[in-house]
């Protein structure tokens, strides 16, 4: 195999194993211990009692409503209550007070900052929404914790080089072909 075939195929091998890594760990399910957006919610009033509602949906990755799901609430990690959602996906927590409290189905973890109707502040949302199932995993390529190989491929400068070589290499071989010369001798 000419030395021009064999850089090619070290190429195409190299950007191989790099999209296969990508792929392999970017299709990874964040599951609840992975950190969370905090959602700001008010609470409902209810009648005859002190305390107030915090109502909310559970929903599946594509937005659909999950029936039938059990549903935790826990301030840090006590869990004060449970409850079952609606066919429709709704489900409600009586006698919450204001406060930070976490929120666990099946296969989500939903954190919160619950508020009073008095002290909420504009961008509050009436009710929490909890995804079930697979989430986004933001432009990472390996999770952490893999090693130093997964490190040092976490660097941008890493990858750019990476990139830079798998252009460059190509390249350089292109334009020092002598292949296509007559030989030297008749």
């Amino acid at each position: 195999m000419p030395r021009k075939g064999i850089w090619r195929l070290l190429s195409a091998l190299l950007v191989a194993w790099m999209l296969e890594q990508t792929c392999a760990f970017s299709a990874e399910n964040v599951g609840p211990t992975s950190p969370a957006p905090i959602q700001d919610v008010v609470l409902h009033k209810q009648l005859g009692h002190k305390k107030e509602v915090l109502v909310g949906t559970i929903l599946d990755g594509q937005g659909r409503p999950l029936g039938e799901r059990e549903i935790k609430l826990f301030r840090g990690d006590v869990l004060l209550t449970a409850t079952r959602s609606t066919k429709d996906g709704y489900f409600a927590f009586s006698d919450v007070s204001p406060g930070a409290y976490r929120v666990v189905a099946e296969n989500s973890e939903t954190q919160c900052r619950v508020w009073s109707t008095t002290n909420a502040p504009p961008g509050a949302q009436p009710g929490l929404v909890a995804v079930e199932g697979d989430q986004l995993v933001r432009g990472q390529i390996f999770p952490r914790g893999q090693g130093r190989l997964a490190r040092a491929l976490r660097n941008p400068w890493v990858i750019g080089g990476i990139v830079a070589v798998a252009v460059a290499v190509p390249v350089a071989i292109a334009l020092a072909d002598d292949d296509d010369k007559a030989p030297a001798s008749p």
